[in-house]
């Protein structure tokens, strides 16, 4: 449609209007400002909690250092006034040398000396204040403890056999399986102590002779509980979290307790938690990413929030490897400073209202056709072709837009009806040209034709057939796209369709197969209607297989077609064709039956080498919808059925046949496939001499 060039320039142009809304710089400016502003509180606010959260870490390590040092301490003392030759002799002086400490000191579980016979003396606070001496001199060996209060007055004695030996443990082990033993603190990794449930970690302390040889052992329980009562005490905000972990990320103290112990799902017994194990989600994408980043300061993005980790190696003497870890939400640390921004930013809206309505009166007119004209394009990017009127404007450049859009849509209706429409939506969207060549992509194909039409077309003009094929088409088309198809192409009779491109589809194998239980659904109206008519009927047979191929533009550089090319196309063809040798409508290969099997009843038809191939797949018949509602008979026929193809396989010729002449004897169906399988039966049985040792059951085809 030509346009009258003197009515165009008349108009104004579009950069003239643009001028009226130079105040939208003033608006910049506040954002400016308002943006420089957070900036730099931002900074000031973070450099603050940098700085407490170094002091929580300072004064949690100091904590840790102190809290485990002191009964660390003990133990190395201990072992300069320890007899080496027999300490059963002198338990008595041992435990009132050991039982002072052990009161003093609430962070002291147990205290303990074993020598290399596995003779024992201990202290210990849980389950009750007591001493205990474990004499490897005596047969059988008598574990024998004294109850006592904190004065040492004693209130009851037990005499147990035993089978504890010492020498097993860790804190023993970690000294004695060392060939130069060194005098200083050897740790154990932290563990769930069996008499209190609650974790405890280990110290122990070499006694050595004059030659340097290892006489005893004198080790200390300490448990960790109260770290976790003290790091509770530790939180910057309400979300911050803060947690000690050792080097094989068990977490040994935890600002919630709750955190430290959980149920091993094997043995169902209690262990410490691991760091990635945690149950609050962002501390475990924080364990990953410092994994994966090997980092120990860093700022963390996880569920729309930012939070600020440090990760802190424990500097002391005692020689243990431990971590101090916090983590807070950026915002609790800047909810001062979001106060502050949005007052100013209050403040802002108030002070440019009045040039903001000034704007907007201004713009109005310029905008409302921009808005227009913005959702017409939208809708052509989409392939929505139905642009409605055109828009009206007084501004030159707009009507022009306006025009060529419209033109534009005029030749896409043309063009949409022969490439996909998908494609064309996509290269609109994204700008690319149509290129020729292709990509690799795993795509479901299928593949249709319509059974005897050479027969049909035989006995009808052309022109009829055409209108009748066109009919045809048109509702198998339909249902293919309503289903995220892509057509092909349409190959004589038949249709060539796929899943999976241009636009991705995650679900490719199940909009396939619901589009051809569609088809043959709508078919079976149409052929009634058709009947009626005394119009040929169309069955139609369909084969669905998935697998990778190139798909992409074929051809030439003046003329290309947007297709598939591979192995599983090929397949999809033949699965289509040897449906009449089954009496089936719908065959899927295995690849397709293994992702639809949860949604679709899908019944096992052969083990199938299709012509060109060598090595045999799995087909199956597509049935229906797993909810679908089946008459007695037919449920009794997928039994039966299902137990003659089991014994099949299993070369159970007879109870193979048994049920395959029960499905024709009984219920009175007449099923192609089952008169295969029945067939074979009876070649087999007689002929069972002639069956290799090798057989696998496949049937070839030489026929496409």
């Amino acid at each position: 449609m030509k346009k009258d060039k003197s009515n165009l320039s008349k108009k104004s142009t579009f950069k003239v209007r643009l001028l009226q809304i130079f105040v939208s710089l003033i608006i910049l400016q506040g954002v400016a400002i308002t943006f420089t502003f957070y900036q730099q509180t931002r900074t000031m606010a973070l450099d603050l909690s940098s700085r407490i959260s170094d002091e929580i870490v300072e004064k949690t390590e100091e904590r840790v250092t102190n809290y485990l040092s002191v009964p660390a301490s003990y133990t190395r003392i201990t072992s300069t006034i320890v007899n080496p030759e027999n300490i059963i002799n002198g338990h008595e002086d041992l435990w009132r040398y050991m039982w002072q400490p052990l009161i003093m000191t609430k962070q002291m579980e147990s205290f303990f000396i074993a020598d290399l016979l596995g003779n024992y003396v201990q202290v210990r606070r849980a389950p009750r204040l007591a001493t205990r001496t474990i004499d490897r001199n005596t047969t059988p060996i008598i574990d024998r403890r004294v109850y006592r209060s904190e004065q040492y007055r004693t209130y009851e004695i037990t005499n147990k056999e035993t089978s504890f030996d010492p020498r097993t443990r860790p804190w023993f082990t970690n000294i004695s399986d060392h060939v130069n033993i060194q005098p200083h603190y050897y740790w154990t990794d932290a563990y769930i102590s069996t008499t209190s449930q609650k974790p405890v970690i280990g110290c122990s302390y070499p006694v050595l002779d004059q030659e340097k040889g290892l006489t005893n052992v004198v080790g200390v329980n300490i448990p960790l509980e109260n770290l976790s009562l003290f790091l509770s005490e530790q939180k910057i905000s309400e979300h911050s979290n803060v947690f000690i972990i050792d080097s094989k990320n068990n977490i040994l103290a935890f600002s919630d307790f709750t955190q430290v112990v959980i149920k091993d799902k094997e043995n169902e017994k209690l262990r410490l938690r691991k760091f990635d194990e945690i149950e609050i989600p962002h501390l475990r994408a924080v364990y990953q990413f410092a994994l994966d980043n090997k980092v120990s300061d860093f700022f963390l993005e996880q569920d729309d929030e930012n939070y600020f980790v440090t990760m802190k190696e424990i500097q002391s003497e005692l020689g243990l490897d431990l971590q101090i870890v916090t983590v807070i939400p950026e915002s609790e640390l800047l909810q001062d400073v979001y106060r502050i921004i949005r007052k100013i930013i209050i403040v802002f809206i108030i002070i440019f209202s009045i040039s903001i309505i000034a704007i907007i009166f201004l713009s109005g007119r310029i905008t409302r056709s921009i808005v227009e004209l913005s959702k017409k394009n939208e809708k052509l990017q989409n392939f929505d072709l139905d642009l409605g009127d055109p828009v009206q404007s007084s501004i030159k450049e707009i009507s022009r837009m306006s025009d060529s859009l419209f033109n534009a849509a005029a030749g896409l209706t043309a063009f949409k009806k022969y490439v996909p429409s998908d494609l064309v939506r996509h290269l609109i969207s994204t700008g690319q040209e149509a290129n020729v060549g292709g990509v690799p992509k795993d795509l479901t194909i299928l593949f249709t034709d319509i059974e005897g039409f050479t027969s049909i077309s035989e006995k009808i003009a052309s022109d009829y057939l055409m209108q009748h094929l066109s009919e045809y088409f048109d509702s198998l088309s339909k249902i293919i796209m309503e289903q995220n198809g892509t057509i092909d192409k349409y190959i004589g009779d038949s249709i060539m369709a796929f899943w999976g491109a241009p636009l991705e589809n995650e679900s490719s194998e199940l909009d396939a197969c619901r589009a051809a239980l569609n088809c043959q659904t709508v078919l079976t109206a149409l052929n009634k209607r058709w009947k009626g008519l005394n119009k040929p009927i169309m069955n139609t047979r369909i084969g669905i297989a998935s697998g990778s191929v190139v798909v992409g533009n074929v051809g030439s550089s003046e003329r290309i077609n947007y297709s598939v090319i591979g192995d599983s196309v090929n397949l999809a063809s033949r699965l289509e064709g040897i449906n009449k040798y089954y009496g089936t409508r719908i065959i899927i290969s295995d690849d397709i039956y293994l992702k639809v099997k949860d949604t679709f009843y899908c019944r096992f038809l052969d083990i199938a080498a299709v012509s060109g191939k060598n090595e045999g797949i799995r087909i199956y018949e597509l049935v229906g919808p797993l909810d679908k509602e089946f008459s007695k008979i037919q449920k009794q026929f997928f039994i039966w059925y299902e137990k003659g193809v089991d014994a099949y396989l299993d070369r159970n010729w007879d109870l193979s046949l048994k049920y395959f002449l029960a499905i024709k004897s009984k219920l009175k169906i007449k099923d192609k496939s089952v008169e295969l399988f029945a067939k074979r039966c009876l070649h087999f049985r007689k002929n069972g001499h002639l069956i290799p040792d090798n057989w696998d059951g496949v049937s070839r085809f030489s026929k496409k």
